[in-house]
């Protein structure tokens, strides 16, 4: 499976419609785990994505969507990152969001995902 995000601006992402991407974190320590994700079209319901292993995937929609993604914390110190699974080596997988954990909180992260 080839990577299909594009860096467009600051946390934002491009990717042809219809794409099926998958998201997951990394977080070595355990620091943080991947609670839900939704995306938010600008026109249309949003659609909630099922959240298995710390990982989701979705299909970009035309347009411009909002893609939030809900972790929570163990209050293990470490920089998790937020990736796309683009299959094969994960060392190859591109960084979508570092995410600094430490504390017993929950905390949310936003990306535009723009469909071509």
């Amino acid at each position: 499976m080839a990577c299909s995000l594009k860096p467009a601006g600051v946390a934002t992402f491009s990717a042809p419609k219809d794409s099926n991407i998958t998201i997951k974190i990394n977080s070595p320590k355990g620091g943080a785990r991947l609670v839900s994700a939704v995306t938010t079209p600008k026109v249309g319901d949003p659609v909630v994505h099922t959240v298995a292993g710390n990982a989701f995937s979705f299909t970009v929609l035309q347009g411009t969507s909002t893609l939030v993604m809900v972790f929570g914390q163990s209050g293990v110190v470490e920089a998790a990152t937020v990736v796309e699974d683009c299959g094969g080596d994960p060392s190859l997988n591109p960084i979508l969001s570092v995410v600094q954990t430490g504390t017993n909180a929950g905390f949310a992260r936003s990306l535009t995902i723009i469909g071509t």
